[in-house]
């Protein structure tokens, strides 16, 4: 069984240990109700009169520190009034915690770029003041957020300054919570040996003090560990213990986690009769307590069970409830796995057709957490390398005014000579204006330098942004298709595909076929002209006889829409275009009137000369679902969305932006009109010969 996400993705934490500082989110619920008894003590003493200045300032930085424990709505607020009162007050005290707990509250927000330039004040402002025990909260917070960056060896730095700081001020409880964090950190990096090694120091000491909600994190991480490590025996025993532990504080919430977790790791062990003890164990919990969120995960492992033991009727049972309640859980990860089983049942029951449909879901599933988590990590990367890059330039411009004080203190001694020895003015005027052009000349650079790297920064944010898009092409709606004829080419070769799941399946794969061969089309396309450039050969066509030879093209796929396909040209209309390049314009625009258009509709198609201007005006009309408003602006850029079609037909975003460079390149102009559920009109504007073209 599997876990529902809590606060911050809880079950990522129980499932793999990546979570961190969860014993303050064990403890948030429990804490939250003594927390605001606080909050409302520490209001009142911020309103008396005639309190010292040290006392209202130690009282604020008490407040904001409570609130932003328990995530307090009003968080924001008071940590403005901190920060004004230590404004006004000159207190760098209050601006200390002020930042510190700013750090705080934008981590716990997931503003990870904020909290990280707040951890980085604070630190500069406790370290110049010597604030030691205040400093160890603020390296352990940068931790945190390197952390989150997956920043393994600045994080790592961080807390072991903070852990120094802790042995020197004899912090044993913060100490131990330190080493917890560093313990992750080598549970990420799969240094399991390391990891155990650390939790069992800090295992030592929560077990002398009696601190079972850390104690049962700990041991869950252990035992995820020595999992990982392929020693199920001690495994079990951390599993257990952490069980324990979680009963001593008479939370059925996480106890039924914890068990659930325990279950499926017997599962996997195929020790089924424990497996089902403690399965039954955790839904007596989640019934008892009506923990209805836990019950989708309830019903998968009961559902993994049954499958185990090829029990397929209960498996089935289990499964498909699993399935129908896994949307609510908005946990992919989940709805991933539900799929998977699924299809491994549907494939045990001999039942390939329902195996291949949760297959491909699975699949497209599959692909749509990878983007997902390839985009963040991508995000991540992208976020820490503007940090670093903005720290060197913090470095360098250190170093620049460290060299602009050295300058200016070597003018006033030189003034000084000056003022004693009349007779070196000359030669001391002289210096002075030499170094008035050196620094004038240094400056000059310093700005082309930084336009320089604005510039740079700005075209690689545009190569990264194509990049991702195609990355994201070609991991989705390449990897889709290919899977799916590879899954059916398996079935074929052992013989389990019987004639008519053939057929069935053969009109699905013939429609991924052709969408791939278009996709594929525009790739080579776009490809071609990034590294050559578009390079059109123009020559006079008639744009009836393309149109024409388009439609044909396209004939099948709108009759499966009972689409009608219409041309409407008054005389001969001859165009001055490459002809390779305008068959790929209309294929494209053809092609997604189609695939937007509703059954039973007509799509117009208009051609008519604009002799004034000596151009052509191509209009393709549909009566589809249009365009929103908030997608006009990003209808022809790299980073449009691609909607599915009436039928569920997918798209890449990639023709339109084809589209607009071809037109443009050919010497016309693109444009279009649309209202939701009206249709679309676009128009294309070309010239009808080599003299209108350079006009």
């Amino acid at each position: 069984m599997q876990l529902t996400p809590i606060i911050v993705n809880m079950m990522r934490y129980i499932k793999t240990g990546i979570m961190l500082c969860v014993f303050l989110i064990f403890s948030l619920d429990i804490y939250s109700q003594t927390s605001n008894l606080r909050i409302d003590s520490l209001r009142k003493v911020t309103k008396q009169k005639g309190l010292s200045e040290t006392l209202l300032i130690q009282t604020w930085v008490n407040l904001s520190t409570e609130m932003v424990k328990i995530k307090h709505p009003e968080s924001l607020e008071v940590l403005t009034d901190l920060r004004k009162l230590g404004q006004k007050s000159n207190s760098e005290y209050a601006l200390g915690h002020y930042n510190l707990h700013s750090a705080s509250f934008y981590y716990f927000n997931q503003n990870i770029n904020t909290a990280l330039s707040f951890a980085e004040k604070a630190i500069f402002i406790f370290e110049k003041k010597n604030y030691k025990n205040d400093l160890i909260d603020a390296y352990n917070i940068e931790g945190l957020i390197y952390q989150n960056y997956q920043a393994w060896t600045q994080s790592l730095q961080s807390y072991q300054k903070a852990l120094v700081l802790c042995r020197e001020l004899k912090d044993v409880n913060r100490q131990y919570t330190i080493m917890s964090n560093i313990a992750l950190i080598y549970q990420n990096n799969k240094d399991y040996l390391k990891a155990i090694e650390y939790y069992k120091q800090s295992e030592k000491y929560y077990s002398k003090v009696k601190k079972n909600l850390s104690l049962a994190n700990i041991s869950n991480n252990m035992g995820i560990c020595y999992k990982e490590l392929k020693q199920p025996k001690l495994a079990e025993k951390y599993y257990i213990s952490a069980i324990d532990n979680i009963k001593k504080i008479g939370n059925p919430y996480y106890e039924s986690i914890f068990i659930g977790q325990l279950s499926d790791f017997y599962i996997k062990q195929k020790e089924y009769i424990k497996a089902i003890k403690y399965l039954k164990e955790a839904e007596s919990i989640i019934t008892q307590n009506k923990l209805t969120e836990l019950e989708p995960y309830l019903y998968e492992g009961y559902g993994e069970y049954y499958l185990s033991i090829n029990d397929y009727t209960q498996s089935a049972f289990y499964l498909q409830k699993a399935n129908q309640l896994a949307p609510n859980t908005e946990d992919l990860q989940f709805d991933l796995e539900v799929k998977q089983l699924l299809f491994r049942l549907k494939k045990a029951q001999g039942n390939l057709s329902e195996a291949i449909e949760y297959y491909q879901k699975y699949s497209q599933l599959k692909d749509s957490l990878y983007n997902t988590d390839k985009a963040n990590q991508l995000a991540r990367w992208d976020a820490f390398y503007s940090i670093e890059t903005k720290e060197k330039e913090n470095q360098s411009l250190k170093a620049e005014k460290a060299k602009q004080k050295l300058l200016i203190r070597n003018q006033w001694i030189t003034n000084l000579a000056v003022g004693v020895i009349s007779i070196l003015l000359l030669i001391i005027l002289t210096i002075i204006f030499r170094a008035y052009q050196i620094s004038k000349g240094l400056s000059k650079n310093l700005t082309q330098k930084n336009q320089e790297i604005t510039q740079t920064n700005h075209q690689l944010a545009q190569v990264n942004q194509v990049k991702n898009k195609l990355f994201s092409i070609i991991a989705h709606d390449l990897r889709g298709p290919i899977g799916s004829l590879n899954q059916v080419l398996k079935l074929l070769k052992e013989d389990r595909l019987s004639i008519d799941d053939f057929k069935n399946i053969l009109n699905t794969l013939q429609t991924q076929s052709e969408n791939t061969e278009d996709l594929v089309e525009n790739l080579l396309f776009w490809a071609r002209n990034q590294m050559e450039g578009i390079q059109p050969k123009p020559k006079e066509i008639n744009l009836e006889n393309i149109t024409l030879e388009v439609f044909e093209l396209y004939r099948a796929t709108a009759a499966q829409k009972d689409i009608d396909l219409h041309l409407q040209s008054t005389s001969l209309i001859q165009v001055y275009a490459d002809p390779e390049m305008l068959k790929l314009v209309i294929r494209n625009l053809i092609n997604n009137a189609i695939k937007y258009s509703h059954k039973d509709s007509q799509i117009i198609v208009k051609l008519e000369n604009d002799m004034s201007a000596d151009m052509v005006i191509m209009s393709i009309k549909d009566d589809g679902i249009g365009i929103p408003v908030e997608l006009k602006e990003h209808l022809f850029s790299v980073d449009i969305q691609s909607r599915r079609g009436t039928n569920q037909e997918k798209g890449t975003g990639l023709g339109l932006m084809l589209v607009k460079d071809f037109v443009e390149a050919m010497g016309g102009e693109l444009s279009v009109q649309s209202e939701v559920n009206q249709g679309s009109s676009f128009y294309i504007s070309l010239p009808t010969s080599a003299i209108s073209l350079k006009k």
